[in-house]
């Protein structure tokens, strides 16, 4: 990621500030309401001069693999950007949290149908094989429950 989207970013998520290239301005909701009381201006007015409210519920959300140490890929979720987000770890599923999972989202899919392509999957996320790794890299849970959708 750039320097100077980090920066912005850092910004809108720390602060709650944002001032846009076009000129607009994002204010936290404080802030906002302190400089229309103090200005005497409608949200109209300050709308027309681009200040803009930031909704007190405003939240990022971002997803991302953890940072692989070594690696020659350029990875987004550098340390720069750990300290700017709370995190979460999410284990993998083990085969039985799996077939669960797609059971409630697909419950129409064959017994069979299920077990032949979950054996598949997991064989191929557990191989030492490069190849075949990066075939199970795009067999993902949620890959997983369209293709269901699909078998059923």
């Amino acid at each position: 990621v750039n320097a100077g989207t980090l920066a912005v970013l850092q910004r809108l998520i720390h602060d709650r500030e944002l001032s846009l290239y076009d000129g607009s301005r994002l204010l936290r909701e404080d802030r906002y309401m302190r400089l229309k009381e103090e200005l005497h201006l409608s949200d109209e007015q300050l709308r027309q001069r681009s200040i803009f409210p930031v909704h007190p519920s405003f939240r990022i959300i971002a997803l991302a693999e953890p940072p692989v140490i070594g690696s020659t890929t350029q990875q987004w979720l550098g340390p720069e950007f750990l300290t700017m987000f709370f995190f979460h770890y999410m284990k993998p599923l083990v085969r039985s949290e799996e077939i669960q999972v797609i059971k409630e989202m697909v419950p129409n899919i064959p017994q069979e149908a299920l077990d032949r392509l979950l054996t598949f999957t997991h064989k191929l996320r557990e191989t030492q094989d490069p190849t075949a790794q990066s075939l199970a890299a795009s067999l993902s849970t949620r890959q997983l429950l369209r293709i269901s959708r699909r078998l059923s």
